[in-house]
């Protein structure tokens, strides 16, 4: 998949939060997030998004309902994955913070050529 950052688009939500509209990789949506108000480093609203180390990242399915992917229906579809231990380290069972760009492009590699929602 092509790097995440080139397709991010900043979603309208009336507050002055920046938000990107969540990326559709087959049954899964990613809320890829950087700004002031997200666990991101720099934990700034910046404008180069090639600036930004590390991601607010959260997994949704195609309901829009949350995916706990520490949960056994997920855990055994994610668990695949190679940086699975270090996500869910870093995960609340809602989002997951301050996750490397590396890791986040990886994830969205991983569910495009791997898996589809169970």
């Amino acid at each position: 998949m092509k790097d995440f950052r080139k397709i991010l688009v900043e979603r309208k939500n009336g507050l002055d939060i920046r938000m990107f509209e969540g990326i559709k990789i087959g049954d899964y949506i990613l809320s890829i997030q950087a700004s002031d108000f997200h666990y991101c480093e720099p934990r700034k609203t910046l404008n180069d998004l090639n600036l930004y180390k590390a991601w607010e990242i959260g997994i949704f399915n195609s309901n829009n309902e949350w995916v706990n992917i520490s949960k056994f229906k997920y855990r055994r579809v994610f668990s695949g994955w190679l940086y699975y231990e270090y996500f869910i380290n870093k995960y609340d069972g809602m989002v997951a913070g301050r996750i490397e760009t590396v890791v986040v492009q990886s994830l969205l590699d991983f569910i495009d050529n791997n898996i589809k929602e169970n």
